[in-house]
């Protein structure tokens, strides 16, 4: 919202100003010995701290005056997204919390996997009746229409062909997949579960 949002002018900003100050002087009170150490940050903490200050700061201006913003919503300028997708590959490494390049493909690869294969438990999504589109021209059909030697028995199965292909055209949608099978031959056909095995690891059985 335009009055959550940040800009140069906003009284949001002018406290990011005084933070970095604030942030300053209770340093140079450690360095000058008036605190000890221990009530101050660590050097990293407080190095971060000031780095996320200016750096919020800098973007803010350099959006609303060279691009034309009027304002920075700082709530969405976060890498929690990246930071859950990867704790989720460390979750999903068990004990390997700090898995190397090639096993964090394999973990992508399955986790990627697992959304797309895994069924929903709950939604409004519904097993359909309607049966799927039969296959319109299989390759038997081409194969029996090129073995005819009789020139009346080629001209029939064309004239066949051609009607199927008239049936499909009459309907507004329809795929390439629906019109023409590929392999009829079910035994060189790969099952699902092999398919998803190479996907993920690479090998097939």
């Amino acid at each position: 919202m335009p009055n959550e949002g940040l800009n140069s002018h906003s009284r949001d900003f002018k406290i990011l100003e005084e933070s970095i100050q604030w942030l300053n002087d209770w340093q140079s009170a450690m360095l000058k010995g008036d605190i000890t150490p221990d009530e101050f940050l660590t050097i990293e903490t407080a190095e971060g701290f000031r780095l996320s200050l200016v750096l919020t700061m800098d973007l803010c201006q350099y959006l609303t005056q060279k691009y034309g913003f009027e304002y920075l919503l700082t709530g969405k300028v976060n890498q929690d997204n990246l930071e859950k997708f990867f704790g989720t590959i460390r979750q999903a490494a068990g004990c390997n919390d700090h898995p190397c390049c090639s096993t964090f493909l394999q973990l992508y690869k399955l986790l990627s996997i697992y959304s797309v294969i895994k069924p929903p438990k709950y939604g409004n999504c519904t097993v359909s009746e309607t049966p799927e589109p039969q296959i319109c021209i299989s390759l038997n059909d081409l194969k029996a229409l090129n073995g005819q030697k009789s020139i009346t028995n080629m001209a029939k199965y064309r004239e066949e062909l051609k009607r199927k292909l008239d049936v499909v055209l009459e309907h507004e949608e329809w795929e390439a997949d629906d019109v023409i099978e590929y392999n009829s031959d079910s035994n060189s056909l790969s099952s699902t579960i092999d398919c998803i095995v190479y996907y993920v690891t690479g090998f097939s059985f």
